[in-house]
């Protein structure tokens, strides 16, 4: 979660700065192996959806990117999210949701 869009966070980069950002990217994909399941990749435009298809721009936290992994357990997460590249940039956090088990899926 972050307090700007990640287009907005990234628009005035120079590319010496992109390089760095994806090379702690790289690092921290490195570190962790096998149990990144997908990297992920970089999110924009928010935009919520009502059932109704009412559509309206994101207020509040921005979602700028996921990232899928695999653990033992939420500590073991939590762990693995030391040092996250996610946190280079002030007021960012990294929200973790687990996945539910469906029968038959």
């Amino acid at each position: 979660m972050s307090p700007k869009p990640g287009e907005e966070q990234m628009k005035n980069a120079t590319p010496e700065e992109s390089k760095k950002g994806m090379d702690m990217w790289m690092a921290w994909f490195q570190k962790e192996g096998s149990a990144i399941v997908d990297g992920g990749t970089p999110l924009m435009n928010d935009t919520h959806v009502t059932k109704t298809g009412d559509a309206q721009t994101h207020s509040g936290d921005y979602v700028c990117g996921y990232s899928i992994v695999q653990a033992e357990n939420m500590d073991s997460v939590k762990a693995m999210l030391d040092g996250h590249p996610h946190f280079m940039l002030e007021g960012n956090s990294v929200e973790v949701s687990e996945m539910m088990p469906m029968p038959g899926m």
